[in-house]
């Protein structure tokens, strides 16, 4: 009698596990955001030194990752970061974001970032820094959790809901979120508003101001500035709302007519 091949077993038929290690060990690195020993790769992935020393090399050699100093530990380099910019919707978001980014800047005199979605993290791909002498900046493709940056949960917001449920699903399993309902009213409370302004939770005296940049009706990016509360400024934060609002909505409508 004939048997019928189930969805599992054509995944084991084209299973690649030398790649799936490959993969395993990207991964930990962007989650752990710290460079990391072949002997804690080993252990945080459970798998002997053995298994994963010929991969570490091999991703070496390829430029994907790096020594960090000489302690022999090894970190993500910006070769998947490049990549992604090589790609013709993130070329196109670029050309149309940056120079509107820097007259935001001259106009309100502090830095402005791009941060864009990477399943559960976010990933800053361009950095125009305050023309003043004090800045504060991002640096370029730094990547940050979703659930915990206000960039991130301004992205999650501004989703339809098939996508959301994804997102969702990658924060939990990435152990960013435990309870889902909670989440998701929490982001809700920001989805009706044009912009966000938030105090920072990394730096004291900043306040993080983020709006969203849409394109075919999702929002694809957030244009943030992390605005330094400096003496005897020009503007304030709720003027340098208002422009970053209108920088967002100008990145938007230039990418629809393009």
């Amino acid at each position: 009698m004939a048997t019928t091949k189930t969805d599992s077993d054509t995944r084991s038929l084209y299973r690649a596990p030398a790649l799936t290690k490959g993969l395993d060990i990207l991964e930990l690195l962007v989650a752990e955001d710290r460079a990391m020993s072949i002997n804690e790769i080993s252990e945080k992935l459970d798998r002997t030194r053995n298994e994963i020393v010929r991969m570490i090399h091999t991703l070496e050699e390829r430029d994907y990752i790096a020594r960090s100093g000489g302690d022999g530990k090894y970190e993500v380099t910006n070769k998947m970061f490049e990549m992604g910019l090589s790609r013709n919707r993130n070329q196109v978001l670029l050309e149309v974001a940056v120079p509107l980014m820097h007259a935001l800047n001259d106009h309100i005199q502090q830095s402005s970032h791009l941060a864009v979605p990477s399943m559960s993290h976010i990933v800053n791909v361009a950095e125009v820094d305050d023309p003043g002498p004090i800045r504060l900046s991002l640096r370029l493709g730094h990547i940050q959790k979703m659930a915990k940056a206000t960039s991130g949960q301004l992205l999650f917001a501004h989703q339809p809901a098939d996508v959301r449920e994804t997102w969702l699903r990658w924060l939990m399993e990435d152990g960013q979120v435990d309870d889902a309902d909670a989440f998701v009213r929490a982001v809700d409370g920001v989805s009706g508003k044009t912009y966000v302004s938030r105090e920072s939770v990394y730096v004291s005296g900043v306040t993080d101001i983020c709006a969203p940049v849409f394109a075919n009706g999702r929002a694809i990016a957030a244009l943030a500035v992390p605005f330094i509360h400096k003496l005897n400024a020009d503007i304030n934060v709720r003027a340098a709302g208002k422009h970053v609002l209108a920088t967002a909505r100008a990145i938007s409508e230039q990418l629809r007519v393009r």
